[in-house]
């Protein structure tokens, strides 16, 4: 198995290059590197005949470039690098159809193709939503994901129960034990308040809602044990912080994950998700949100 990387040639994708070069040394697995080019018909119009060789050479040499920016760290100089350039639709189309043996996907929030103001571009959203293998979404950030934090701080993972998040739990606790870093597993969940109207509540008395919310609380927390029974840490080979606690899942999640360097790990789809959606509105909004890297595991159905 292998780690596969897609590049365009701007600074995002220098950060995700880099990035899963440090991922690729940490798992002792082999790097592709894919750049996906179209061939400009229209440009023979202009006075310059372009043949797919053509632009195929100038993928490559876009490549080998990147390649030259981000190497020479000594603790990636032995991983193995296999560079890829071919013709699709798209960079996410050829992502997608060049996976291969790949088990992680790696590629920038934004690309070439991106407007300033959008923390997250097409690419990243439609490789986390459609492929059937974790992908890793790194930040646009200049100091997000940095060498010297890489594998350094906890790992975040957010659960609710849903088989998405359960993949996404053994994924943080896998990614943990190669890191040797703890992991924060969070359980957050929607309070009586929560969409109630604003006088709903007001018969009842401060000691019974107390009350309530404890009870919910301990509830989830019960829950929170037993998903991670399942996800199989029951050695203790992975030290884990147990956070249950209230409010909108996506917001609590991007909250705990605030730090640049640490890595947000969600499921596509929630327990809250439609069938349809191939990726929950948690999701979602972590990679537009979060400042770190965010890994989304895919649903096992």
């Amino acid at each position: 198995m292998d780690i596969l990387v897609g590049i365009d040639g701007s600074a995002h994708a220098d950060r995700a290059l880099a990035w899963a070069l440090r991922e690729a040394a940490l798992r002792s697995a082999p790097l592709r590197v894919l750049n996906a080019f179209r061939v400009h018909e229209l440009a023979g119009a202009f006075g310059r005949k372009v043949s797919v060789e053509d632009e195929r050479a100038e993928a490559t040499q876009m490549v080998e470039e990147a390649l030259a920016r981000v190497t020479g760290d000594a603790a990636t100089e032995s991983v193995e690098i296999e560079t890829t350039a071919v013709t699709g639709r798209g960079a996410a189309d050829a992502i997608l159809r060049h996976r291969g043996e790949a088990d992680l996907i790696v590629v920038g929030s934004r690309g070439l193709g991106g407007f300033p103001g959008l923390l997250l571009g097409s690419v990243g959203q439609q490789v986390a939503a459609h492929a059937d293998v974790p992908v890793a979404v790194i930040p646009t950030a200049e100091d997000a994901g940095r060498p010297d934090h890489h594998g350094t701080r906890p790992i975040v993972v957010g659960v609710d129960g849903s088989d998405a998040s359960v993949r996404a739990l053994r994924w943080a606790l896998d990614e943990a034990r190669l890191r040797r870093v703890k992991v924060t597993a969070v359980y957050a969940y929607r309070t009586l308040r929560d969409g109630a109207p604003f006088d709903a509540f007001a018969s009842i008395e401060q000691a019974q809602l107390d009350e309530l919310q404890q009870h919910a609380n301990d509830t989830a927390l019960r829950k929170l044990d037993t998903l991670l029974e399942d996800a199989g840490n029951t050695d203790g080979g992975v030290e884990v912080d147990r956070r249950v606690e209230p409010g909108s899942p996506a917001k609590v999640l991007i909250s705990d994950a605030a730090d640049e360097d640490t890595m947000l790990v969600v499921g596509s789809r929630g327990r809250g998700g439609f069938k349809g959606l191939l990726l929950g509105s948690v999701s979602q909004q972590c990679l537009h949100h979060a400042r770190g890297p965010v890994v989304v595991t895919p649903a096992t159905d």
